[in-house]
């Protein structure tokens, strides 16, 4: 497959992320003991063949990438990811540290080799976890078998992914025509299909956010459109005792605005205490998003100052003495 046109790169995965779900394996590190009560160091394990990181452009921050030097006859090797390089050396140099697989699998006793960025496999809100990825060529399970006998082929290419299907397909048959290739799609596919569930959730809260808001402003206009009509005969006095109608609006505004500004300081607060537990729906955007903090008060603003506007600008036109015989 890596000697067809446009593919710039081929390796296969046993659990492809966003896709599938992960087991984790206790290792023992080389040189250290762990106490009785304690829990021993763990990590989530993947298998790869030679050429996988460049398929899925995971890139190695240390160290290398697992390649043909790791066959079955060769030291055991093992990548490791910069949560798990963090988390069980810290302060130290993971690269080149040793560990042995926990249940006897693998190769036994590995050697970091390489050091490579976070995956969230799955999800993209999953939290940063321990992930190690060990060489096809020299993993077994603990009962003496193979790795396993279904693995997910990852194909980089260079132009339109989906039109590398046939070519891949024919690919595979060269090798065993009993062979199928099923449920090929592109990475885009992959991870339309995980957001799914969350951004179903986010479209009904937003939905209900949007009318919340909205109910929220024509409520705000309406209790304050009423009070300002309620001061009608104050309005009426105040002008006929010599106010100018600007003042009399100005001091209307300031007046409702003064009680908005109450408001929106209280819903902030709330905000703030509460947007944490929106966590679980958000991605790539903070609880406390400093937009949506700045344009939701600005829409109850908005729909304060004309709530307050509209009538006092109305009741400071009208002439004093109908707006003295207003009821």
């Amino acid at each position: 497959m890596a000697a067809l046109p446009g593919v710039q790169a081929v390796g296969a995965v046993t659990n492809l992320p966003l896709a599938s779900s992960l087991g984790d394996l206790n290792v023992r590190i080389e040189g250290r003991e762990v106490a009785e009560g304690e829990v021993s160091p763990r990590a989530d394990w993947q298998v790869v063949t030679p050429g996988y990181f460049a398929a899925m452009g995971l890139s190695v921050h240390r160290g290398r990438a697992l390649d043909a030097r790791d066959r079955v006859d060769a030291p055991g090797a093992v990548v490791i990811n910069e949560t798990m390089a963090e988390r069980y050396w810290p302060g130290e140099e993971a690269l080149g540290a040793r560990f042995v697989l926990g249940g006897h699998a693998g190769p036994g006793l590995v050697t970091v080799v390489g050091i490579v960025g976070d995956v969230r496999h799955g999800s993209l809100t999953d939290p940063r976890i321990s992930q190690m990825y060990l060489a096809h060529a020299q993993f077994r399970f603990w009962n003496g078998g193979s790795v396993a006998r279904a693995m997910t082929l990852v194909v980089r290419a260079a132009g339109d992914p989906a039109a590398m299907v046939g070519a891949v397909r024919n690919a595979v048959h060269q090798v065993d025509p009993r062979l199928p290739l099923a449920a090929v799609q592109t990475m885009d596919d992959v991870v339309t299909a995980s957001l799914g569930r969350p951004r179903f959730l986010f479209a009904l809260a937003a939905t209900f956010a949007l009318v919340a808001l909205v109910l929220g402003a024509l409520g705000l206009y309406g209790v304050l459109s009423y009070g300002v009509a309620r001061r009608t005969r104050e309005i009426g006095l105040r002008v006929a005792l010599g106010a100018r109608r600007r003042e009399v609006a100005s001091l209307i505004l300031r007046e409702g605005g003064a009680l908005v500004g109450w408001g929106i300081a209280f819903g902030l607060a709330g905000a703030l205490l509460l947007g944490r537990l929106l966590r679980g729906l958000l991605f790539g955007v903070a609880p406390l998003d400093p937009v949506t903090l700045v344009a939701a008060p600005l829409a109850l603003a908005a729909a304060a100052t004309l709530a307050v506007w509209i009538p006092a600008r109305r009741a400071a036109g009208l002439d004093p003495l109908e707006a003295l015989r207003h009821e």
